[in-house]
């Protein structure tokens, strides 16, 4: 009987050796997540090419972060011509009906910038594959084709969120809806392999905090 309860005590205290292993290993594993993020931003800031893009702003609140600009780059339309013919097929394969321009669901893509003579970006080429020549190039996808002057195609690489000091978030909101006529906001940003960080926003050749100062 003695051995049975001290096999019962042994067994009880492995029990709780082992949760607790899997608690440490649960803490480790949510400590990395976050650090291999700051990591992976890291990495790209340093070897990833610099793009600008134009934005239009929108201001909700994120609660878990603080205030926060919601902005929208202007670059997210293109004509169908800057397919490639992979992506064409793709599109025509995965539409609704033989006359839709709706998809069944998101279709990834990939999508390359050329530099203007503004200094702003604008989209250049939309790919089903990866670029293989560059690694200079965004993750998107698409979900429809619109019928205008010819077709277009709404990208969305979710470029979206610019988060700032939360005493100049209203004051930046108010300033980019009004600002001068000729003036731009717009993003500057690193892109290496599909991911991008943003790095700042500007107003003209300022940064937002030196424009508001």
């Amino acid at each position: 009987m003695n051995k049975l309860t001290n096999n019962c005590k042994g067994l009880v205290e492995k029990i709780k050796k082992f949760k607790l292993l899997i608690i440490t290993i649960i803490l480790i594993v949510q400590l990395l997540i976050p650090a291999s993020m700051i990591y992976s931003e890291e990495i790209i800031s340093i070897v990833g090419d610099e793009i600008s893009l134009e934005i239009e702003p929108v201001d909700p609140y994120d609660y878990f972060r603080g205030r926060y600009l919601s902005i929208r780059p202007i670059e997210t339309k293109v004509v169908y011509q800057q397919f490639t013919q992979d992506l064409k097929d793709e599109l025509r394969n995965r539409a609704t009906s033989s006359s839709s321009n709706y998809f069944y669901d998101n279709i990834k893509c990939y999508i390359t910038f050329k530099k203007g003579q503004d200094g702003m970006h604008t989209i250049d080429q939309v790919t089903f594959e990866k670029p293989k020549n560059t690694r200079s190039y965004l993750k998107a996808t698409i979900n429809n084709i619109w019928e205008s002057n010819g077709k277009e195609i709404h990208v969305n690489y979710s470029m979206n969120q610019f988060f700032i000091n939360e005493d100049f978030a209203l004051k930046s909101e108010d300033t980019i809806r009004n600002l001068p006529q000729g003036t731009k906001a717009y993003i500057k940003a690193k892109i290496n392999d599909g991911d991008f960080v943003i790095e700042n926003l500007y107003v003209g050749d300022k940064n937002i905090y030196e424009y508001l100062k």
